[in-house]
């Protein structure tokens, strides 16, 4: 966490499912997918909708995704994309 803070691009990693992995914001395909969508939304932007696009069956196959993100997520997102 220290390296973190002395580095933002320095992301910590994440037990998930017994494995040591690094966010998924962290891909920049997703990333630049979800940013697009976002800006489709105008003034609709909310981490719901963050949820709601990951949670679509079409945008998981594609970034090899099998959930959504949880609430805290998808807000901590929404501060890293600068919405």
């Amino acid at each position: 966490l220290k390296s973190y803070i002395l580095d933002c691009e320095n992301v910590p990693l994440a037990k998930y499912g017994g494995k040591w992995m690094r966010s998924w914001i962290n891909d920049e395909d997703l990333r630049e997918e979800l940013q697009a969508h976002l800006q489709s939304l105008r003034k609709y932007v909310s981490a719901t909708a963050i949820i709601n696009y990951l949670a679509q069956l079409d945008v998981q196959q594609h970034f090899k995704l099998t959930k959504s993100v949880s609430l805290a997520a998808a807000q901590q997102w929404m501060e890293n994309c600068g919405c």
